[in-house]
């Protein structure tokens, strides 16, 4: 008996790794990763169409590339379903490193696009926005952009590699915020492409539902909008994760 019958039988979930699919360096595997549950339910998923307006019928499934080339759910309609196993962690610490822990909090275990919502959601209650009064007009400057640290999210979540267990997280320090996405860059991607905005998404099966969805594009502007706030330091690309570092900005050091 293999490990995912094991995990079944004992009423746990088994979310791969897959060992015989190469993770990082293979393009969109989650369509020809079986989900580890069959009985998916998209209830969410359903909610966020309708609101843009496009009904999702019987055949949804196969229009949105969430089925195996046998006819099974995928690993990417298991991210998008009501309920899974896949962690989207939001920390905050008191201090500038990770010695003190204030605050995590698991998003996940819904539908991916929820748990993105749900992340930016509370980014945005945490940023805080300067106000200068002055005449003719009143001058506001926030602490943590919002468009760069959506489009660092939104990224973090399309390109992580979540075929081997990983996910993305994003930690809140006293200092700057942190997004990280598992996987390093996408096979065919050189450093110097990356920072160019030329965009290959690890995982098509999700930019598709996040563009019709509206809530990404795919026209390589993400990096670069995050480079025009933060510049290239904010980025630290590794082999198995990318990184994303925002200091904040202050009421003392930055004037507006």
């Amino acid at each position: 008996m293999n490990k995912n019958h094991k995990a079944l039988e004992s009423g746990t979930e088994f979310v791969p790794p897959v060992a015989h699919l190469p993770s990082s360096r293979a393009r969109n595997t989650l369509s020809r990763i079986p989900s580890p549950r069959t009985n998916l339910r998209f209830k969410q998923l359903t909610i966020y169409y309708e609101a843009r307006g496009i009904k999702l019928d019987d055949g949804f499934m196969n229009k949105l590339e969430l089925l195996t080339p046998e006819g099974k759910p995928n690993f990417a309609a298991y991210l998008l379903a009501d309920e899974n196993a896949v962690s989207f962690q939001l920390a905050k610490y008191a201090g500038t490193d990770r010695a003190d822990l204030v605050q995590s909090r698991d998003y996940g275990r819904c539908s991916l696009v929820k748990a993105a919502k749900f992340i930016l959601d509370r980014i945005d209650v945490e940023n805080i926005t300067f106000t200068k009064i002055g005449f003719p007009l009143r001058q506001e400057r926030e602490m943590i952009d919002t468009r760069a640290i959506t489009e660092a999210v939104i990224n973090s979540v399309l390109h992580n590699d979540y075929s081997d267990g990983g996910a993305p997280k994003v930690e809140l320090f006293s200092d700057r915020v942190e997004v990280t996405s598992m996987g390093g860059l996408p096979v065919g991607i050189e450093e110097q492409d990356f920072f160019n905005g030329y965009s290959v998404p690890r995982n098509r099966e999700l930019m598709r539902v996040f563009r019709d969805l509206e809530i990404a594009n795919h026209l390589g502007v993400g990096i670069p909008r995050i480079l025009t706030a933060y510049g290239r330091d904010a980025f630290e690309v590794q082999k198995n994760c990318i990184r994303v570092t925002m200091p904040y900005a202050s009421r003392e050091r930055t004037p507006i």
